[in-house]
């Protein structure tokens, strides 16, 4: 009687292969913007639990973390993170619809000047395509305000990228930050005044 209520294993393992499925396609409807794969509160907590293990057990065994997912979204910006779950979750299925063929699926980034360049002009297009979906889905300001979170994290995360390989290959860091890179850093980021130039050079 004590096992009564549980969930048959048969359809627990279904459950939670739905379940892990929902991860998925939220973290992949997102493409290069590399958000973490949590639907709700709950899945952001866990997210953070396990993230913080895998940092100590980094840490104990002497490797350190260039770009610690869990500073930004765990510690600095926890409760902002949360605050934007249910506009994210709400665009999801519309981002996977329309932003997908426009602007391709992810793919593994290649650390050199050239991979950069490549992964910001995904950005690019992966960023204007969620602002314009973000707005119309979610409340007035909210969608505004949940485009904005990810272009702060995609541009310390690019940052991240650039500047280690800069101090690993002993460049300058004008060299190694590609124009494309660097339109992710223009002002009132939107698909007009960012997406593209006219000049097609360095990127």
């Amino acid at each position: 009687m004590g096992n009564a209520w549980r969930m048959p294993q048969t359809e627990l393992n279904k459950s939670q292969r739905i379940y892990s499925l929902s991860f998925i396609q939220a973290h992949m409807a997102f493409g290069s913007i590399d958000v973490p794969s949590v639907v709700d509160q709950r899945d952001l907590e866990l997210f953070c639990l396990l993230d913080r293990q895998h940092s100590q057990c980094v840490d104990e065994c002497g490797y350190t973390v260039q770009f610690n997912l869990r500073e930004f979204v765990c510690k600095k910006r926890f409760k902002e993170m949360a605050s934007h779950l249910p506009c994210y979750a709400r665009a999801a299925p519309i981002l996977s619809r329309h932003c997908r063929s426009r602007c391709g699926d992810y793919t593994p980034l290649q650390h050199t000047p050239l991979g950069y360049a490549q992964r910001c002009r995904q950005l690019l297009c992966d960023h204007a395509c969620t602002n314009f979906v973000l707005e119309k889905v979610c409340p007035p300001g909210e969608g505004k305000s949940a485009a904005k979170f990810l272009l702060e994290f995609t541009r310390m995360q690019v940052d991240y990228w650039v500047k280690d390989y800069v101090l690993t290959h002993n460049i300058s860091l004008n060299e190694a930050y590609p124009a494309s890179c660097a339109r992710l850093r223009c002002d009132n980021f939107t698909s007009k005044n960012c997406l593209r130039r006219r000049r097609v050079r360095g990127g």
